[in-house]
């Protein structure tokens, strides 16, 4: 699976274990459904998301560097822009679907 960020950067998904997979369908789902942005922030950065709680709740370099964290940060940035809380940079896409240019994938993904 691929996601594409905001600023049009590639991250492959393919690696993730089953606990990180589950994680991020988790954080889309919630994305997807319009979960109040400070919330999915609490999610992505708290000990509910593996990477986190492996490293006794601490966001570390590796964490950060991490593929899932940087998609689900990503996701985040995405519903902050959406409600408000944020404002896009000039050069984001925020209105592009990160998983577009998967339509297998995106069918597997949970939706509302």
């Amino acid at each position: 699976m691929m996601y594409t960020t905001l600023d049009g950067r590639v991250v492959e998904l393919s690696g993730l274990s089953e606990d990180e997979r589950a994680f991020l369908h988790r954080c889309v789902a919630a994305y997807r459904d319009g979960m109040a942005w400070e919330a999915l922030s609490r999610l992505v950065e708290g000990v509910d998301n593996p990477l986190v709680r492996a490293e006794g709740g601490r966001i570390t370099r590796a964490v950060w560097d991490h593929p899932l964290v940087q998609v689900v940060s990503d996701l985040e940035d995405r519903l902050g822009i959406a409600q408000g809380d944020l404002e896009a940079d000039p050069d984001t896409h925020p209105d592009r679907d990160p998983f577009a240019h998967q339509s297998v994938e995106v069918a597997e993904l949970p939706t509302r």
